[in-house]
């Protein structure tokens, strides 16, 4: 603690935060389920960051009774998060080699396409992933994506349940 003194004032970089001292762990969780509860009121954005694992799940248990779902990331690696599945598979598509593969795995990821058109978006993935199936496309190339979106549209992308002779 040699450095406090040189630290200097620290009212300014602590100006937002509130210190509790809460007397058991129980007083604690509900106090701060209390603010999060508040600022999600108010509009407001608000997180808990904390290493104490049984803190967070009390907290999380004040919030449920009021309904309220917390988002508890906290020990999901960030590549195994849908965020971080889609960014992988982006930069995927950028470092190696193309592959219908990885294509359509981005394509048909949630966060591709979240609007009110993802089922026509997905649609037309779909209409792609046959497409190159029925092609034989395994590197689905420039040339190839082309092709794809000059082929004639058809009404209804989606694969008929009638049988087709070969």
């Amino acid at each position: 603690m040699a450095e406090g003194p040189s630290l200097g004032r620290l009212d300014t970089a602590t100006g937002g935060l509130t210190l509790l001292e809460a007397p058991d762990l129980r007083q604690e969780a509900l106090t701060i389920a209390l603010r999060l509860r508040h600022a999600l009121e108010e509009g407001q954005k608000a997180a808990l960051m904390t290493p104490d694992r049984r803190l967070a799940r009390h907290v999380s248990a004040a919030l449920d009774r009021w309904g309220i779902v917390a988002d508890d990331s906290a020990g999901l690696p960030l590549q195994l998060s849908p965020p971080g599945r889609f960014l992988r598979q982006a930069v995927q598509l950028m470092t190696q080699p193309l592959t219908t593969g990885r294509l359509l795995s981005l394509l048909q990821h949630p966060l591709c396409h979240a609007g009110s058109a993802r089922t026509t978006h997905l649609r037309h993935s779909r209409a792609l992933e046959l497409w190159l199936r029925k092609k034989s496309h395994s590197v689905p190339g420039t040339t190839v994506l082309q092709a794809f979106a000059r082929r004639p549209r058809q009404q209804n992308p989606e694969p008929s349940n009638t049988p087709t002779e070969a």
